[in-house]
Protein backbone atom coordinates (compact mmCIF):
# COMPACT_ATOMS: atom_id res chain seq x y z
CA UNK A 1 0.00 0.00 0.00
CA UNK A 2 1.55 3.30 -0.69
CA UNK A 3 2.28 5.84 1.92
CA UNK A 4 1.12 8.85 -0.08
CA UNK A 5 -2.64 9.79 -0.30
CA UNK A 6 -4.60 10.07 -3.61
CA UNK A 7 -3.31 12.44 -6.24
CA UNK A 8 -6.89 14.42 -5.88
CA UNK A 9 -6.68 13.85 -1.96
CA UNK A 10 -4.59 16.87 -0.89
CA UNK A 11 -4.85 17.23 2.50
CA UNK A 12 -2.61 20.12 3.91
CA UNK A 13 -3.03 18.93 7.20
CA UNK A 14 -1.37 15.22 6.26
CA UNK A 15 1.56 16.81 3.84
CA UNK A 16 2.68 20.21 5.59
CA UNK A 17 3.88 18.25 8.41
CA UNK A 18 5.80 15.82 6.72
CA UNK A 19 7.64 18.17 4.23
CA UNK A 20 8.39 21.19 6.55
CA UNK A 21 9.52 19.72 9.23
CA UNK A 22 13.05 18.72 9.40
CA UNK A 23 12.58 15.04 9.24
CA UNK A 24 10.56 15.37 6.36
CA UNK A 25 12.87 18.05 4.12
CA UNK A 26 15.85 15.90 5.06
CA UNK A 27 13.45 12.47 3.45
CA UNK A 28 12.54 14.67 0.56
CA UNK A 29 16.19 15.40 -0.34
CA UNK A 30 17.25 11.50 -0.26
CA UNK A 31 14.19 10.72 -2.05
CA UNK A 32 16.02 13.85 -4.51
CA UNK A 33 19.61 13.09 -3.74
CA UNK A 34 19.99 12.98 -7.38
CA UNK A 35 18.47 16.58 -8.25
CA UNK A 36 20.15 17.80 -4.75
CA UNK A 37 23.30 17.38 -5.37
CA UNK A 38 23.70 17.56 -9.15
CA UNK A 39 22.92 21.51 -8.12
CA UNK A 40 24.67 21.64 -5.17
CA UNK A 41 27.70 20.40 -6.60
CA UNK A 42 27.43 20.79 -9.85
CA UNK A 43 27.25 25.01 -9.67
CA UNK A 44 30.20 25.63 -7.79
CA UNK A 45 32.20 23.21 -9.76
CA UNK A 46 31.53 24.98 -12.79
CA UNK A 47 31.92 28.56 -10.72
CA UNK A 48 35.05 27.20 -9.61
CA UNK A 49 35.99 25.81 -13.35
CA UNK A 50 34.78 29.57 -14.95
CA UNK A 51 36.49 31.90 -12.01
CA UNK A 52 39.67 30.09 -12.58
CA UNK A 53 39.93 31.45 -16.82
CA UNK A 54 39.20 34.66 -15.62
CA UNK A 55 43.01 36.95 -15.16
CA UNK A 56 44.06 38.76 -12.13
CA UNK A 57 42.55 42.14 -11.77
CA UNK A 58 45.41 44.91 -10.84
CA UNK A 59 43.86 48.69 -9.45
CA UNK A 60 45.64 51.53 -8.75
CA UNK A 61 44.98 54.80 -6.85
CA UNK A 62 45.39 58.46 -7.38
CA UNK A 63 44.44 60.83 -4.98
CA UNK A 64 44.03 64.88 -5.64
CA UNK A 65 43.24 67.44 -3.19
CA UNK A 66 41.31 70.41 -4.27
CA UNK A 67 41.46 73.63 -3.09
CA UNK A 68 38.93 75.14 -1.06
CA UNK A 69 36.61 78.52 -2.61
CA UNK A 70 37.03 81.17 -0.50
CA UNK A 71 34.96 81.20 2.97
CA UNK A 72 36.22 77.82 3.57
CA UNK A 73 34.11 74.50 4.10
CA UNK A 74 31.40 76.44 5.05
CA UNK A 75 31.01 77.73 2.06
CA UNK A 76 31.16 74.82 0.20
CA UNK A 77 28.41 72.93 2.31
CA UNK A 78 26.23 76.12 2.19
CA UNK A 79 27.05 75.43 -1.61
CA UNK A 80 25.68 72.60 -1.47
CA UNK A 81 22.65 72.83 0.89
CA UNK A 82 21.68 75.60 -1.30
CA UNK A 83 21.93 72.91 -4.09
CA UNK A 84 19.32 70.67 -1.97
CA UNK A 85 17.11 73.48 -1.42
CA UNK A 86 16.91 74.40 -4.94
CA UNK A 87 18.70 77.42 -5.07
CA UNK A 88 20.94 78.72 -7.93
CA UNK A 89 24.57 78.05 -6.85
CA UNK A 90 27.95 77.67 -8.77
CA UNK A 91 29.47 74.40 -8.97
CA UNK A 92 31.44 72.95 -6.54
CA UNK A 93 35.05 73.11 -7.22
CA UNK A 94 35.36 69.24 -6.53
CA UNK A 95 32.46 68.54 -9.17
CA UNK A 96 34.38 70.70 -11.76
CA UNK A 97 37.31 68.44 -11.74
CA UNK A 98 35.06 65.35 -11.80
CA UNK A 99 33.41 66.25 -15.04
CA UNK A 100 36.42 67.04 -16.55
CA UNK A 101 37.64 63.79 -15.43
CA UNK A 102 34.90 62.11 -17.18
CA UNK A 103 34.56 64.31 -20.34
CA UNK A 104 35.44 61.97 -23.87
CA UNK A 105 38.01 64.58 -24.14
CA UNK A 106 39.80 63.43 -21.74
CA UNK A 107 39.09 59.87 -22.47
CA UNK A 108 40.34 60.00 -25.33
CA UNK A 109 43.72 62.13 -24.40
CA UNK A 110 44.45 59.03 -22.38
CA UNK A 111 43.82 56.32 -24.74
CA UNK A 112 45.91 58.52 -27.31
CA UNK A 113 48.77 58.80 -24.73
CA UNK A 114 48.52 55.02 -23.45
CA UNK A 115 47.94 53.10 -27.71
CA UNK A 116 45.25 51.35 -25.43
CA UNK A 117 43.78 50.51 -28.39
CA UNK A 118 46.73 48.44 -29.35
CA UNK A 119 46.83 47.35 -25.82
CA UNK A 120 42.95 46.26 -25.43
CA UNK A 121 43.55 44.19 -28.99
CA UNK A 122 40.81 46.42 -30.99
CA UNK A 123 40.97 45.90 -34.21
CA UNK A 124 37.48 45.43 -35.78
CA UNK A 125 35.53 48.36 -37.48
CA UNK A 126 36.16 52.03 -38.82
CA UNK A 127 38.38 54.41 -37.14
CA UNK A 128 35.76 55.86 -35.66
CA UNK A 129 34.13 53.15 -33.92
CA UNK A 130 37.84 51.59 -32.83
CA UNK A 131 38.28 54.90 -30.92
CA UNK A 132 34.83 54.64 -29.70
CA UNK A 133 35.22 50.82 -28.24
CA UNK A 134 38.36 51.93 -26.89
CA UNK A 135 36.88 54.71 -24.86
CA UNK A 136 34.25 52.66 -23.90
CA UNK A 137 36.21 49.70 -22.37
CA UNK A 138 38.28 52.52 -20.67
CA UNK A 139 35.53 54.06 -18.75
CA UNK A 140 34.84 50.53 -17.92
CA UNK A 141 38.19 50.05 -16.03
CA UNK A 142 38.09 53.50 -14.57
CA UNK A 143 36.04 55.02 -11.49
CA UNK A 144 36.30 57.95 -9.95
CA UNK A 145 35.20 58.45 -6.25
CA UNK A 146 34.86 61.78 -3.67
CA UNK A 147 34.63 61.01 -0.29
CA UNK A 148 34.37 64.41 1.05
CA UNK A 149 34.59 67.75 -0.25
CA UNK A 150 38.50 68.12 -1.19
CA UNK A 151 39.59 64.97 -1.95
CA UNK A 152 38.87 62.77 -5.16
CA UNK A 153 40.15 59.54 -5.76
CA UNK A 154 40.99 57.82 -9.52
CA UNK A 155 40.87 53.96 -9.64
CA UNK A 156 42.00 52.70 -12.72
CA UNK A 157 41.93 48.30 -13.04
CA UNK A 158 43.72 46.49 -15.77
CA UNK A 159 45.21 43.00 -15.99
CA UNK A 160 48.93 44.29 -16.36
CA UNK A 161 49.38 46.20 -12.65
CA UNK A 162 51.64 48.47 -14.89
CA UNK A 163 49.26 49.75 -17.43
CA UNK A 164 46.91 50.21 -14.37
CA UNK A 165 49.24 53.16 -12.43
CA UNK A 166 49.74 54.57 -15.78
CA UNK A 167 46.50 55.32 -16.85
CA UNK A 168 45.73 56.52 -13.53
CA UNK A 169 48.69 59.10 -14.10
CA UNK A 170 47.75 59.75 -17.03
CA UNK A 171 44.36 60.86 -15.72
CA UNK A 172 46.19 63.10 -13.61
CA UNK A 173 48.21 64.27 -16.31
CA UNK A 174 45.23 65.23 -18.73
CA UNK A 175 43.04 66.79 -15.62
CA UNK A 176 46.03 69.00 -15.43
CA UNK A 177 46.26 70.23 -19.06
CA UNK A 178 42.36 70.90 -19.24
CA UNK A 179 42.37 72.51 -16.40
CA UNK A 180 44.85 75.21 -17.85
CA UNK A 181 43.28 75.23 -20.86
CA UNK A 182 39.35 75.61 -20.46
CA UNK A 183 39.84 78.05 -17.59
CA UNK A 184 38.79 80.49 -19.92
CA UNK A 185 37.79 83.20 -17.26
CA UNK A 186 36.60 86.55 -17.16
CA UNK A 187 40.38 87.55 -15.75
CA UNK A 188 42.19 85.75 -17.96
CA UNK A 189 40.18 87.65 -20.94
CA UNK A 190 40.14 90.86 -19.58
CA UNK A 191 44.52 89.90 -18.97
CA UNK A 192 44.77 89.16 -23.03
CA UNK A 193 42.86 92.25 -23.28
CA UNK A 194 45.22 94.44 -21.69
CA UNK A 195 48.45 92.82 -22.65
CA UNK A 196 47.30 93.47 -26.55
CA UNK A 197 46.99 97.36 -25.62
CA UNK A 198 50.41 97.00 -23.32
CA UNK A 199 51.89 95.95 -26.64
CA UNK A 200 50.78 98.55 -29.16
CA UNK A 201 51.07 101.24 -26.72
CA UNK A 202 54.38 99.45 -26.16
CA UNK A 203 55.06 100.20 -30.02
CA UNK A 204 53.75 103.55 -29.89
CA UNK A 205 56.21 104.71 -27.29
CA UNK A 206 58.69 103.60 -29.16
CA UNK A 207 57.91 105.20 -31.89
CA UNK A 208 57.53 108.91 -30.06
CA UNK A 209 60.65 108.48 -28.43
CA UNK A 210 62.43 107.56 -31.59
CA UNK A 211 60.67 111.12 -33.48
CA UNK A 212 61.67 112.60 -29.82
CA UNK A 213 65.22 111.75 -29.82
CA UNK A 214 65.34 112.64 -33.73
CA UNK A 215 63.80 115.79 -33.56
CA UNK A 216 66.74 117.05 -30.56
CA UNK A 217 69.36 115.49 -32.65
CA UNK A 218 67.99 118.14 -35.64
CA UNK A 219 67.58 121.06 -33.57
CA UNK A 220 69.12 120.64 -30.60
CA UNK A 221 67.52 120.64 -27.06
CA UNK A 222 64.91 123.03 -26.63
CA UNK A 223 64.21 125.12 -23.03
CA UNK A 224 60.51 125.86 -22.37
CA UNK A 225 59.36 128.63 -20.13
CA UNK A 226 57.64 127.62 -17.04
CA UNK A 227 54.39 128.47 -18.67
CA UNK A 228 54.40 125.96 -21.56
CA UNK A 229 55.74 123.09 -19.00
CA UNK A 230 52.67 123.78 -16.47
CA UNK A 231 50.61 123.48 -19.52
CA UNK A 232 52.08 120.59 -20.36
CA UNK A 233 51.88 119.23 -17.14
CA UNK A 234 48.19 120.30 -17.32
CA UNK A 235 48.00 118.59 -20.64
CA UNK A 236 49.10 115.39 -18.94
CA UNK A 237 47.31 115.39 -15.92
CA UNK A 238 43.99 115.51 -18.41
CA UNK A 239 45.45 112.68 -20.64
CA UNK A 240 46.02 110.47 -17.00
CA UNK A 241 42.66 111.31 -15.81
CA UNK A 242 40.59 110.35 -19.55
CA UNK A 243 42.46 107.45 -19.75
CA UNK A 244 41.39 106.27 -16.71
CA UNK A 245 37.35 107.73 -17.31
CA UNK A 246 37.66 105.78 -20.34
CA UNK A 247 39.09 102.50 -18.60
CA UNK A 248 36.06 102.90 -16.25
CA UNK A 249 33.45 103.29 -19.06
CA UNK A 250 34.71 99.86 -21.12
CA UNK A 251 34.12 97.85 -17.92
CA UNK A 252 30.93 99.08 -17.17
CA UNK A 253 29.92 98.83 -21.46
CA UNK A 254 29.15 94.72 -20.89
CA UNK A 255 27.26 95.67 -18.01
CA UNK A 256 25.17 98.58 -18.32
CA UNK A 257 23.25 99.48 -21.40
CA UNK A 258 24.41 102.20 -23.74
CA UNK A 259 21.78 104.51 -22.46
CA UNK A 260 21.77 104.25 -19.44
CA UNK A 261 23.00 107.42 -16.94
CA UNK A 262 26.20 106.35 -15.99
CA UNK A 263 27.45 105.43 -19.03
CA UNK A 264 26.23 109.02 -20.55
CA UNK A 265 27.86 110.95 -17.61
CA UNK A 266 31.53 108.62 -18.58
CA UNK A 267 30.95 109.86 -21.93
CA UNK A 268 30.42 113.44 -20.94
CA UNK A 269 33.32 113.40 -19.30
CA UNK A 270 35.90 112.09 -21.67
CA UNK A 271 34.58 114.80 -23.90
CA UNK A 272 34.83 117.54 -22.00
CA UNK A 273 38.95 115.70 -21.23
CA UNK A 274 39.22 115.98 -24.71
CA UNK A 275 38.19 119.48 -25.74
CA UNK A 276 40.35 121.01 -22.86
CA UNK A 277 43.49 118.63 -23.93
CA UNK A 278 42.44 119.79 -27.52
CA UNK A 279 42.26 123.85 -26.49
CA UNK A 280 44.95 123.21 -24.66
CA UNK A 281 47.21 122.22 -27.51
CA UNK A 282 45.96 124.82 -29.82
CA UNK A 283 43.95 122.71 -31.65
CA UNK A 284 41.15 124.29 -31.59
CA UNK A 285 40.10 128.19 -30.72
CA UNK A 286 39.32 128.81 -26.86
CA UNK A 287 36.32 128.89 -25.60
CA UNK A 288 34.57 130.06 -22.06
CA UNK A 289 34.29 127.21 -20.24
CA UNK A 290 30.97 126.25 -18.92
CA UNK A 291 30.14 123.82 -16.30
CA UNK A 292 33.03 120.97 -16.79
CA UNK A 293 36.55 121.80 -15.18
CA UNK A 294 37.98 124.89 -15.78
CA UNK A 295 40.28 124.71 -19.20
CA UNK A 296 43.54 126.38 -17.05
CA UNK A 297 44.46 129.41 -15.12
CA UNK A 298 46.20 132.32 -15.38
CA UNK A 299 49.72 130.56 -15.62
CA UNK A 300 49.27 128.62 -18.41
CA UNK A 301 48.76 129.15 -21.94
CA UNK A 302 47.83 128.04 -25.44
CA UNK A 303 50.84 125.67 -26.91
CA UNK A 304 49.79 127.48 -30.37
CA UNK A 305 51.25 130.63 -29.08
CA UNK A 306 54.69 129.48 -29.12
CA UNK A 307 56.94 129.64 -32.16
CA UNK A 308 56.59 126.73 -34.46
CA UNK A 309 59.43 125.28 -33.34
CA UNK A 310 58.82 124.96 -29.64
CA UNK A 311 55.03 123.85 -30.29
CA UNK A 312 56.41 120.57 -32.89
CA UNK A 313 59.02 120.00 -29.58
CA UNK A 314 55.94 120.73 -27.22
CA UNK A 315 53.37 118.00 -29.18
CA UNK A 316 56.26 116.00 -29.17
CA UNK A 317 56.68 115.84 -25.66
CA UNK A 318 53.06 115.84 -24.90
CA UNK A 319 52.77 112.73 -27.11
CA UNK A 320 55.88 111.13 -25.30
CA UNK A 321 54.01 111.99 -21.76
CA UNK A 322 50.47 110.84 -22.57
CA UNK A 323 52.13 107.67 -23.81
CA UNK A 324 54.19 106.77 -20.67
CA UNK A 325 51.46 107.41 -18.57
CA UNK A 326 49.24 105.11 -20.63
CA UNK A 327 51.88 102.34 -20.52
CA UNK A 328 52.26 102.66 -16.53
CA UNK A 329 48.65 102.68 -16.26
CA UNK A 330 48.23 99.48 -18.36
CA UNK A 331 51.31 97.65 -16.92
CA UNK A 332 50.19 98.63 -13.61
CA UNK A 333 46.00 96.99 -14.26
CA UNK A 334 47.84 93.93 -16.00
CA UNK A 335 49.42 92.94 -13.06
CA UNK A 336 46.26 92.88 -10.72
CA UNK A 337 44.80 91.17 -13.65
CA UNK A 338 47.40 88.64 -13.19
CA UNK A 339 46.58 88.49 -9.76
CA UNK A 340 43.32 88.28 -10.03
CA UNK A 341 43.39 85.46 -12.17
CA UNK A 342 45.29 83.61 -10.19
CA UNK A 343 42.88 83.85 -7.93
CA UNK A 344 39.98 82.90 -10.09
CA UNK A 345 41.69 80.02 -11.56
CA UNK A 346 40.48 76.72 -9.50
CA UNK A 347 43.84 74.90 -8.00
CA UNK A 348 44.53 70.91 -7.37
CA UNK A 349 47.72 69.34 -5.88
CA UNK A 350 48.35 65.67 -6.53
CA UNK A 351 48.03 64.55 -3.10
CA UNK A 352 49.50 61.04 -4.12
CA UNK A 353 50.30 59.30 -7.89
CA UNK A 354 49.44 55.84 -8.35
CA UNK A 355 52.03 53.06 -7.94
CA UNK A 356 52.62 50.17 -9.27
CA UNK A 357 50.33 47.38 -7.47
CA UNK A 358 51.73 44.11 -6.03
CA UNK A 359 48.33 42.70 -4.79
CA UNK A 360 45.65 41.29 -7.11
CA UNK A 361 41.95 43.38 -6.70
CA UNK A 362 40.07 40.46 -8.64
CA UNK A 363 38.96 38.25 -9.19
CA UNK A 364 36.92 36.97 -5.76
CA UNK A 365 37.81 33.40 -6.63
CA UNK A 366 36.54 31.98 -3.39
CA UNK A 367 33.93 34.07 -2.60
CA UNK A 368 32.34 33.47 -6.02
CA UNK A 369 32.90 29.55 -5.25
CA UNK A 370 30.61 29.63 -1.89
CA UNK A 371 28.55 31.94 -2.80
CA UNK A 372 27.49 29.44 -6.07
CA UNK A 373 27.64 26.37 -3.46
CA UNK A 374 25.07 28.24 -1.51
CA UNK A 375 23.02 28.84 -4.07
CA UNK A 376 23.50 25.53 -5.64
CA UNK A 377 22.25 23.91 -1.59
CA UNK A 378 19.48 26.43 -1.67
CA UNK A 379 18.28 25.94 -5.11
CA UNK A 380 18.87 22.40 -4.87
CA UNK A 381 16.45 21.85 -1.77
CA UNK A 382 13.90 23.81 -3.19
CA UNK A 383 13.73 22.27 -6.14
CA UNK A 384 13.37 19.35 -4.23
CA UNK A 385 11.10 20.14 -2.29
CA UNK A 386 9.11 21.34 -5.47
CA UNK A 387 9.04 17.66 -7.17
CA UNK A 388 8.06 16.36 -4.39
CA UNK A 389 5.06 18.40 -3.86
CA UNK A 390 4.12 17.97 -7.91
CA UNK A 391 4.71 14.07 -7.45
CA UNK A 392 1.95 13.69 -4.58
CA UNK A 393 -0.34 15.77 -7.27
CA UNK A 394 -0.24 13.97 -10.23
CA UNK A 395 -1.57 9.89 -10.85
CA UNK A 396 0.22 6.94 -12.20
CA UNK A 397 -1.21 7.73 -15.88
CA UNK A 398 -0.44 11.43 -15.68
CA UNK A 399 2.57 10.80 -14.74
CA UNK A 400 3.25 8.03 -17.63
CA UNK A 401 1.79 11.03 -20.09
CA UNK A 402 4.61 13.50 -18.92
CA UNK A 403 7.49 10.80 -18.79
CA UNK A 404 6.64 10.87 -22.40
CA UNK A 405 6.06 14.35 -22.95
CA UNK A 406 9.99 14.60 -21.06
CA UNK A 407 13.58 14.01 -22.58
CA UNK A 408 14.61 10.55 -21.42
CA UNK A 409 16.85 11.34 -18.74
CA UNK A 410 14.78 13.97 -17.38
CA UNK A 411 11.81 12.19 -17.51
CA UNK A 412 13.17 9.03 -15.78
CA UNK A 413 14.88 11.34 -13.09
CA UNK A 414 11.97 13.38 -11.92
CA UNK A 415 8.58 11.18 -12.59
CA UNK A 416 10.77 8.04 -12.71
CA UNK A 417 12.07 8.38 -8.82
CA UNK A 418 8.49 9.63 -8.20
CA UNK A 419 6.73 6.38 -9.46
CA UNK A 420 9.41 4.42 -7.48
CA UNK A 421 8.54 6.87 -4.45
CA UNK A 422 4.95 5.86 -4.86
CA UNK A 423 5.19 2.11 -5.91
Amino acid sequence: MSDYPKPLDLEPQETVPDVLSLGGILRVLRRWRAIFLTLALGLPLITAIYVLTLPNQYTAKGTILVEMPKGGLQTEMLGQLGAFAGLPTGAPTADIYLSILRSERVAEAVADSLNLTAHYEIEKGTAAEIAEATRLKLKKRVKFDQPDFVTIHILGTDQDPAMSASIVNSYLNQLDAANQTLSVTRAKRTRQLIEEALLETETELAQTRAKMREFQETHGLIALDEQVAATLDLIGTLQGRMLETTAQRDALTGFRRSNSAELQNLNLRIAAFQKQIDTLSGKVAPEEPGDGEKVSDDYTLRLGSVPELAGDYASLLTDLQVQEAKYGVLATRLEQTKIDESQSLPAFEVLDRARVPTRKSGPFRKAFVLVALLAGILGGAVLALLLEELSRRFGPDERRELRGLLPGFVGNMILGKATDGRS
